[in-house]
């Protein structure tokens, strides 16, 4: 409903809790605090989803382990972080997949073995390109001394 105030979005549209696998395919995410999330998921596979307007596309929770995670053919609008794996993820492929207006495309924990991108692009908007050079100056996270588990995977 676009009628809602979308900065007080504390929803989540989908949270998938201890389940072997799953296949999300061609669903449409948007205006919510996180769009996906899992705990629990052994094999989670995100095939041609949009995720839009939102804080978080993709989220796995810091207490979730899962063995693997594939996001083929998807698109992230709009989103503070595309992908945020705060949990252990064994391997991760992203393929094929665009990343419009997103701070943060990919965020993987340190402790996750395997991330594989393959024929992803990044892109922004001359009003969100603007906003982050007038923010240059602001502290933006690469801190080498930061005690985060998290790390941003190049896209």
């Amino acid at each position: 409903d676009e009628s809602l105030d979308k900065k007080l979005s504390t929803t989540t549209c989908v949270f998938l809790q201890n389940v072997d696998s799953a296949n999300i395919v061609k669903c449409k995410f948007s205006n919510s605090r996180l769009c996906l999330a899992s705990c629990g998921c052994n094999i989670l596979i995100v095939e041609g989803c949009q995720f839009m307007e939102s804080s978080v596309g993709l989220h796995i929770p810091q207490t979730s382990c899962i063995y693997d995670l594939k996001v083929n053919d998807s698109t992230f609008e709009s989103c503070f972080d595309g992908i945020l794996c705060e949990g252990i993820v064994e391997k991760i492929t992203v393929s094929n997949s665009c990343f419009v207006d997103v701070l943060n495309s990919i965020s993987n924990n340190k402790k996750s073995a395997n991330c594989a991108i393959e024929k992803c692009a990044k892109s922004q908007s001359e009003n969100v390109a603007a906003a982050l050079l007038s923010s240059e100056g602001l502290d933006n996270g690469d801190n080498e001394n930061c005690d985060s588990e998290i790390v941003s995977a190049p896209v």
